[in-house]
């Protein structure tokens, strides 16, 4: 993983800095954390994500506070 001085952006999911990149340039980043994988193709955090078995970004959110990764 990079260091942390190359974390300037915040993970989608869970809000802590484990991007490299902004998120519309992090195509297929899986974060290190939630291991939610970044989908630049999704509109708003209810339609459902290829990258992500068809979850929401709401979903992910909701299963990252209950079990700590975006999918149990």
């Amino acid at each position: 993983m990079n260091n942390k001085e190359n974390l300037k952006y915040k993970c989608l999911c869970y809000g802590q800095y484990t991007l490299p990149v902004s998120a519309q340039e992090a195509i297929a980043f899986i974060c290190p954390v939630c291991w939610r994988e970044n989908d630049v193709f999704i509109k708003n955090d209810n339609e459902s994500s290829d990258e992500n078995h068809r979850l929401t970004s709401k979903e992910v959110k909701e299963n990252y506070k209950k079990f700590g990764k975006c999918d149990k």
